[in-house]
């Protein structure tokens, strides 16, 4: 008797926890369910640019080029609160998904928010990424074939502004950074040749070397002067003596010519200095030098820059990001959801195995007491 009872109550139990779910669900799914239409639609992200390089850097290039981030970009945006803002601005999410043959389980409910309506979206439709071609392909479910349709184009128009907008926003940045080196290089390059002009208004020497050059050309043509003077004191000294006139007068002339060189040498030794403060012809030359090199130097970076901002303007308006749609929005003939099959199916198999769950657990703690 307790046997009987034991395989009745089990029978029952499973009765009231799995078959009646069961069939209930299959007289909702069949009865009161509303139909569903579909509409698909898939689009890639697709580039116009060089050739990718050949060999390995090629391939890791590729592997991240901006078309394969934006369509990850893109995959987020179809999942995110601002796709059903963007959306609503052309159709009405509560009006579609309310529809009045739309049934009490699938429909979205009044007085929903966007949180609520952003989940909807996703339990609604589906959104597949594939990531080894990074093409994107969106499934719109709605009571009604036109308004999964028309759901199914603003998802496209939206994607395709989405792209647009970041290839426009990466364009203007690369141009925009390199703009701003040549500002930067032209105030350098500026402010370098304000420094040299400065330079030379203080010295009052326009170039420094020249200037060194003649210096030194100065100090040769004394010292060629005292050769030839001491070359003739030589040759009076071998007939006239050291009191005599001439010789007074070409010793004089020598110890001037000396004097006169040692001053000159002395100038480019940097040792002298006309006026207290002032910078000696070494010093001069030196600062000179360092004021051309940086101007040089200043100079390539400017045109560097200008190279720079000639290639960037150039590569964008060659790398354009595009929307390339493949499958345009699909106007289904007939529902093909809910799988009410499928669903009634899923439902008896999930509430067996939890019914079976159960009952294990329940003979473990009945075998153990």
């Amino acid at each position: 008797m307790l046997a009987f009872l034991s395989r009745y109550g089990k029978m029952l139990s499973y009765l009231v926890f799995v078959v009646a779910p069961s069939l209930g669900a299959a007289i909702f799914l069949y009865g009161y369910a509303a139909d569903q239409y579909s509409s698909r639609v898939a689009f890639a992200v697709r580039t116009l640019e060089a050739a990718p390089t050949p060999g390995l850097l090629g391939a890791i290039t590729q592997a991240s080029s901006p078309a394969q981030l934006d369509a990850a970009v893109l995959y987020d945006f179809l999942r995110s609160q601002k796709v059903i803002e963007r959306i609503e601005q052309k159709l009405s999410l509560a009006e579609i998904y309310n529809r009045p043959e739309a049934d009490g389980v699938f429909r979205l409910g009044d007085g929903s928010t966007v949180e609520d309506r952003t989940s909807y979206w996703t339990f609604m439709n589906s959104i597949n990424f594939d990531t080894t071609s990074f093409a994107i392909e969106v499934e719109i479910r709605a009571f009604r074939p036109e308004d999964a349709r028309a759901l199914a184009v603003a998802v496209s128009e939206e994607s395709e502004a989405l792209v647009n907008k970041l290839s426009e926003d990466a364009r203007r940045d690369a141009v925009r950074f390199a703009e701003a080196d040549v500002v930067e290089s032209q105030e350098q390059l500026r402010q370098l040749r304000l420094a040299l002009s400065e330079f030379r208004n203080t010295s009052q020497d326009i170039d420094p070397n020249a200037n060194a050059q003649l210096q030194i050309q100065l100090v040769a043509s004394l010292e060629q002067s005292m050769a030839a003077a001491e070359t003739q004191m030589k040759a009076m000294r071998t007939y006239l003596g050291e009191d005599a006139p001439s010789v007074r007068v070409l010793q004089r002339q020598i110890d001037s010519l000396n004097d006169q060189i040692n001053r000159e040498r002395a100038k480019l030794a940097g040792a002298e200095t006309v006026v207290a403060g002032e910078l000696t012809l070494e010093q001069r030359v030196s600062r000179f030098e360092e004021l051309k090199v940086n101007l040089e130097f200043a100079a390539n970076l400017y045109t560097a820059a200008l190279e720079a901002l000639s290639q960037a303007e150039a590569e964008a308006r060659r790398s354009q990001r595009f929307l390339a749609v493949h499958i345009e929005p699909t106007l289904a003939e007939k529902p093909l959801y809910p799988r009410r099959l499928l669903l009634t199916l899923a439902t008896f198999v999930c509430l067996s195995m939890l019914w079976l769950i159960v009952r294990l657990i329940a003979l473990s703690i009945a075998s153990r007491t």
